[in-house]
């Protein structure tokens, strides 16, 4: 279970249908501690800058996954 104080991560998914791939784009939001947004966008492996976070598609020794 989770407790007031936890970071939570949540995820939803979509089926989508195969004309609207192309166009879709994911929303991403980062709140902070108090439910406040910090940042929105549509790429899901950008991290909010300063937030100490390595982008989603970073390997661990800064290597670029693109």
């Amino acid at each position: 279970m989770i407790h007031p104080g936890d970071l939570v991560i949540v995820i939803s998914y979509a089926t989508v249908e195969e004309r609207l791939v192309a166009e879709f784009r994911p929303r991403v939001v980062f709140v902070d501690d108090r439910n406040r947004p910090l940042s929105e966008g549509d790429d899901p492996a950008a991290v909010p800058m300063g937030s100490g976070l390595v982008r989603g598609d970073v390997m661990g020794n800064g290597v670029s996954l693109r």
